[in-house]
Protein backbone atom coordinates (compact mmCIF):
# COMPACT_ATOMS: atom_id res chain seq x y z
CA UNK A 1 0.00 0.00 0.00
CA UNK A 2 2.80 2.42 0.83
CA UNK A 3 4.36 1.87 -2.60
CA UNK A 4 1.13 2.85 -4.35
CA UNK A 5 0.40 5.76 -2.04
CA UNK A 6 1.29 8.49 -4.54
CA UNK A 7 -1.74 7.41 -6.59
CA UNK A 8 -4.04 7.62 -3.54
CA UNK A 9 -2.51 10.72 -1.99
CA UNK A 10 -5.35 13.05 -3.07
CA UNK A 11 -8.11 10.78 -1.76
CA UNK A 12 -9.54 11.14 1.74
CA UNK A 13 -9.47 8.06 3.95
CA UNK A 14 -10.37 7.08 7.47
CA UNK A 15 -8.22 4.41 9.06
CA UNK A 16 -10.13 2.87 11.95
CA UNK A 17 -8.08 0.73 14.27
CA UNK A 18 -8.76 -0.99 17.59
CA UNK A 19 -6.09 -0.19 20.15
CA UNK A 20 -6.38 -3.72 21.57
CA UNK A 21 -5.76 -5.37 18.18
CA UNK A 22 -2.78 -7.62 18.94
CA UNK A 23 -2.53 -9.07 15.43
CA UNK A 24 -2.17 -5.71 13.70
CA UNK A 25 -0.38 -3.20 15.92
CA UNK A 26 -1.65 0.37 15.82
CA UNK A 27 1.78 1.69 14.79
CA UNK A 28 1.24 0.21 11.30
CA UNK A 29 -1.92 2.28 10.86
CA UNK A 30 -0.16 5.28 12.41
CA UNK A 31 2.71 5.14 9.89
CA UNK A 32 0.27 4.81 7.01
CA UNK A 33 -1.72 7.80 8.25
CA UNK A 34 1.48 9.84 8.54
CA UNK A 35 2.45 9.03 4.95
CA UNK A 36 -1.05 9.61 3.50
CA UNK A 37 -1.95 13.29 3.71
CA UNK A 38 -5.62 12.57 3.02
CA UNK A 39 -5.92 10.00 5.79
CA UNK A 40 -7.36 10.41 9.24
CA UNK A 41 -6.52 7.80 11.88
CA UNK A 42 -9.22 6.89 14.40
CA UNK A 43 -8.02 4.67 17.24
CA UNK A 44 -10.81 2.99 19.19
CA UNK A 45 -9.50 2.38 22.70
CA UNK A 46 -11.98 -0.30 23.79
CA UNK A 47 -11.80 -2.45 20.64
CA UNK A 48 -9.52 -5.08 19.21
CA UNK A 49 -9.66 -6.71 15.78
CA UNK A 50 -13.33 -7.77 15.81
CA UNK A 51 -15.19 -5.55 13.34
CA UNK A 52 -18.44 -6.40 15.13
CA UNK A 53 -17.36 -4.52 18.26
CA UNK A 54 -19.95 -1.77 18.88
CA UNK A 55 -17.31 0.96 19.24
CA UNK A 56 -15.69 0.00 15.92
CA UNK A 57 -19.09 -0.05 14.26
CA UNK A 58 -19.88 3.42 15.63
CA UNK A 59 -16.51 4.76 14.45
CA UNK A 60 -17.10 3.29 11.00
CA UNK A 61 -20.55 4.85 10.69
CA UNK A 62 -19.19 8.22 11.83
CA UNK A 63 -16.38 7.98 9.27
CA UNK A 64 -18.82 7.15 6.47
CA UNK A 65 -20.94 10.16 7.39
CA UNK A 66 -17.91 12.46 7.49
CA UNK A 67 -16.66 11.11 4.18
CA UNK A 68 -20.07 11.61 2.59
CA UNK A 69 -20.17 15.20 3.82
CA UNK A 70 -16.64 15.87 2.56
CA UNK A 71 -16.64 14.29 -0.90
CA UNK A 72 -17.46 16.15 -4.05
CA UNK A 73 -17.18 14.99 -7.63
CA UNK A 74 -16.05 17.50 -10.23
CA UNK A 75 -17.37 17.77 -13.79
CA UNK A 76 -14.74 15.30 -15.03
CA UNK A 77 -15.90 12.69 -12.51
CA UNK A 78 -12.84 13.12 -10.28
CA UNK A 79 -13.30 12.79 -6.52
CA UNK A 80 -12.18 15.88 -4.63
Amino acid sequence: LLNGLPRLHHLPAWLIHGRLDLGSPVDTAYHLAQAWSGARLVVVDAAGHDRRHPALREATIAAIRQLHDRLTVDAAGQIR
